[in-house]
């Protein structure tokens, strides 16, 4: 499991929201719709992590 440190909270809350506003305001098309889902993966790749943790997208 990915480990952020004592800002782990803090960050889980943040992304939570930020995905629900822009769901909230994506054109409600097939195009809107990809948008979002790369524009996320890309976001929660690029969570920096400590201790060797990893997206839990990628455990076996």
């Amino acid at each position: 499991m990915p480990y952020y440190g004592s800002g782990t909270e803090m960050i889980a809350q943040r992304e939570i929201r930020d995905a629900a506003w822009d769901w909230l305001s994506i054109p409600r098309n097939a195009d809107g719709i990809r948008t979002y889902v790369d524009r996320w993966t890309a976001r929660m790749a690029a969570l920096s992590t400590i201790e060797g943790g990893r997206p839990f997208r990628d455990d076996p």
